[in-house]
C-alpha cells in the first residue's frame, strides 16, 4: 500500500460529514484499456523486462479472450508472468521507466477522469484498488493527487525483483481484504462512493452506498440493477456524481 496523504490539500469545499471515501478501479474506469500489457511492452523497450515473458502474457490475454481461461486463472497467470518478466531487474530502473511511461498513461485517461478525482478529493479520501502495476501507476497517482493506492506488486529483495508476485490486487479475495481493512478503520458508508467497470469491482461497489458503474459489462449491469447502483456514461458521470454529493450535503 502506498499513501499520498502528505501531498494533498484539504480544500474548503470538503463536505463536513465525517470521513467519506471514494474507491476507484483504474483500467476501463479511469483509463482506457488494460495497463499491464502496454507497461510490460514499454519495459521491454527499456531493457527492463524479459521479452519471452511478454509473449507469455500475450498468450494469456488471447486465452482469456477466447474463453480458454476463466478470469481467476487469467488474473493469476498473467500477473505471475509479469512478475517473472521482472526477475533480476533493479526496482529503481522500473520506477524510472514508470516515470517515462506517464505521458502514455495520461493520454489514455477518460475525459472525465481528472475532474472526477478532483471532485471526489474535495468530498473525501480517494483510494485506488486495482490490479494495475504499482510502478506504472504511481506517477499518474501523484499527478491526480490520489490519497492511497493498493496495486499489483512484484516481490523485491535487495533492490531487485525476485520473479515472484507479492500482491495480486486483480484477485477478488485481495480486494475483499483491502476493503475489510479500510472498513475496520471506519468511514461514512452513506457518504462514500465507488467507481468500477466490471463484475470484479463488486467488492468496491458493495462497500459503499453510492456505487457508480461505468461501461457495459452485462454481469455488472445486472448487479447494478439489483443493488440500485448508478449506471453512467462518459457524458453524464460528472453531473450525476455532483448531484449525488449535493443530496448528501442536503441530508446532513
Amino acid at each position: 500500500m502506498t499513501s499520498f496523504t502528505e501531498s494533498r490539500k484539504d480544500g474548503p469545499e470538503r463536505a463536513n460529514i465525517g470521513k467519506a471515501v471514494s474507491f476507484f478501479d483504474i483500467d476501463k474506469t479511469l483509463v482506457r484499456g488494460f495497463s499491464i500489457l502496454p507497461f510490460a511492452e514499454f519495459l521491454v523497450d527499456k531493457d527492463c523486462f524479459d521479452p519471452a515473458c511478454l509473449e507469455l502474457m500475450k498468450e494469456d490475454f488471447e486465452a482469456y479472450n477466447n474463453k480458454k481461461l476463466n478470469y481467476e486463472d487469467f488474473a493469476i497467470t498473467i500477473v505471475d508472468h509479469y512478475s517473472e518478466g521482472l526477475k533480476g531487474i533493479l526496482q529503481s530502473d522500473v520506477i524510472l521507466a514508470g516515470n517515462k511511461f506517464l505521458p502514455i498513461y495520461e493520454s489514455k485517461l477518460f475525459e472525465y477522469s481528472k475532474k472526477l478525482v478532483e471532485i471526489m478529493r474535495n468530498h473525501g479520501e480517494t483510494i485506488v484498488v486495482s490490479g494495475s502495476p504499482l510502478e506504472a501507476f504511481l506517477p499518474l497517482a501523484k499527478l491526480l493527487n490520489i490519497d492511497k493506492v493498493y496495486l499489483l506488486e512484484a516481490e523485491v529483495e535487495n533492490g531487485r525483483y525476485t520473479g515472484r508476485t507479492k500482491i495480486n490486487m486483480a484477485l477478488y479475495k485481495e480486494k475483499i481484504k483491502i476493503i475489510d481493512r479500510i472498513k475496520g478503520e471506519g468511514f461514512n458508508r452513506g457518504a462514500s462512493f465507488a467507481f468500477g467497470d466490471s463484475i470484479h469491482d463488486v467488492p468496491l461497489l458493495s462497500s459503499v452506498t453510492n456505487g457508480f458503474v461505468v461501461g457495459k459489462d452485462p454481469e455488472l449491469l445486472r448487479e447494478a440493477k439489483k443493488n440500485n447502483w448508478t449506471v453512467v456514461d462518459d457524458k453524464d458521470i460528472l453531473r450525476e456524481v455532483e448531484k449525488k454529493i449535493e443530496q448528501i450535503k442536503t441530508s446532513n
